[in-house]
């Protein structure tokens, strides 16, 4: 039996669908209320380019991965394929 691998760039495009939904609000927040001084700007701008850094090389390497191909997940350690 064979696990397609677009099933997990599913799941990855679903926790970054949260983790985007969450870093909105959370950049609304320190823009609205904490914008006033130079660490809160200083913390804005840091997230915002730590966040922007991480899409930038998650998208570079899903990119590059054959989403078409599968993982065998049946077998054992001695392989399972029987006697040769």
């Amino acid at each position: 039996m064979n696990l397609p691998l677009w099933i997990f760039l599913l799941i990855y495009l679903i926790a970054l669908a949260v983790y985007l939904f969450f870093a909105f609000f959370n950049i609304y927040h320190m823009t609205r209320f904490g914008f006033f001084d130079f660490l809160g700007k200083f913390n804005t701008i840091l997230f915002i380019s730590v966040v922007v850094t991480i899409l930038t090389i998650t998208i570079i390497l899903v990119f590059n991965t054959p989403w078409l191909d599968s993982v065998p997940i049946t077998g054992g350690l001695l392989g399972s394929n029987g006697p040769e």
